[in-house]
Order: structure tokens, then C-alpha cells, then sequence
């Protein structure tokens, strides 16, 4: 009987301090990643606008190897996308939905799985510093509900490492130097 009191003591401390970490969680994921490319804006910018150099530098695409993806690129920027389907019938969208010329891009990502589907918003804000460029690149997540909202942690972490590597490969490639070593995530998606 006693064995039993603790086990009822345990699950509701363990309850109540779930409901505490759901309390006081952010309801969605917001990232910002800023780096100042040796560039001028004029050379930064197509990177971002031309979604066929995305491959090159954008640390998700690098990690689709083994997934089909398909990229189009549109005369306007707006509309150009890349989508992806994988064989766990998983797929997704990074759309570009908005732009101004050497200033910003907007995005819409969508991420797909059976019934499950999950919209977030990104955006790159580009501005000229002489003959530099500083470049931000910026998620914010849709918004989870009250009891899974601790999974905002999570990927709060697995993506701010992406956004880093993603800005490192970037000012890399603008720079015309060599991109950084393939991250482990990268490495596995290639084995």
C-alpha cells in the first residue's frame, strides 16, 4: 500500500510540474540568426532571391540528398519554391511569398505528414553597410497547444543550429571561400 502512495505522489508531482513547464513555455519557436557578409548587397542578395542557389548554401536542401526535391524558380522571386517528398510520406514547401529588391524576402515553410500539416513564417532581412552586407534570417513557428508546447524547446535547439550553419555556409559561399565542413545532420543525410 505504501509502494502505492508514493507512485500516486510521483505522478501528480511529475504532473504539476509538466503543467508548470506548459505554463511558462513559448507557444511557438521564433529564431534569429544575424551575419555580416564581406559583400556588397548587390552580390548577397541574388543568393537569397534565386532559389537554384539554395543547395549551395541552405542547411536543410544540403541534408535532402536522399529526398526527392524539386526547385522552381520564378521570373518574379515571389511564387519560387522548393517542395520535398520523402519515402516516410513525409513532404514540405519553402515558398518565397514576398519581397523587396535588396531589402528583404519572406517565406511561408510548410511541413506535411499524413494528416498533419504545419505552417511557419521566415524571412530575410538584408541591409548594405558600404561594402558589407548584414543579413538576418528569422522564423517564427506556428503556434502549439498549451500541452505539447515544451516542444517548442526542442526545436527551438535542433533549429537555431540550423540557422547558424545556414548563415556560416551563406557568408561562405558570398565570400567565394570553401563552406565550412558538412555538419553531423548533414553527413547523415549523405550516408
Amino acid at each position: 500500500m505504501e509502494i502505492l502512495r508514493y507512485i500516486a505522489i510521483a505522478l501528480f508531482t511529475s504532473f504539476v510540474a509538466y503543467l508548470t513547464l506548459c505554463l511558462f513555455t513559448p507557444n511557438r519557436v521564433i529564431i534569429s540568426e544575424t551575419i555580416i557578409i564581406n559583400r556588397p548587397v548587390e552580390k548577397v542578395f541574388p543568393k537569397l532571391a534565386n532559389i537554384t542557389e539554395w543547395p549551395n548554401w541552405h542547411p536543410w536542401i544540403r541534408q535532402m540528398k536522399k529526398t526527392k526535391y524539386t526547385i522552381e524558380q520564378k521570373d518574379s522571386i515571389s511564387g519560387s519554391y522548393v517542395s520535398w517528398v520523402s519515402d516516410a510520406n513525409k513532404g514540405g514547401k519553402i515558398e518565397i511569398i514576398g519581397y523587396t529588391n535588396n531589402e528583404s524576402i519572406q517565406t511561408e515553410i510548410t511541413y506535411e505528414k499524413d494528416d498533419y500539416k504545419k505552417v511557419n513564417q521566415g524571412e530575410f532581412l538584408v541591409e548594405s553597410q558600404n561594402s558589407r552586407t548584414k543579413v538576418s534570417w528569422i522564423l517564427v513557428g506556428s503556434e502549439y497547444p498549451f500541452f505539447k508546447k515544451p516542444a517548442t524547446i526542442v526545436l527551438k535547439g535542433l533549429f537555431a543550429k540550423n540557422y547558424e550553419m545556414g548563415m556560416e555556409n551563406l557568408k561562405a559561399l558570398c565570400e567565394g571561400r570553401p563552406l565550412p565542413a558538412k555538419s553531423r545532420l548533414e553527413s547523415l543525410a549523405n550516408d
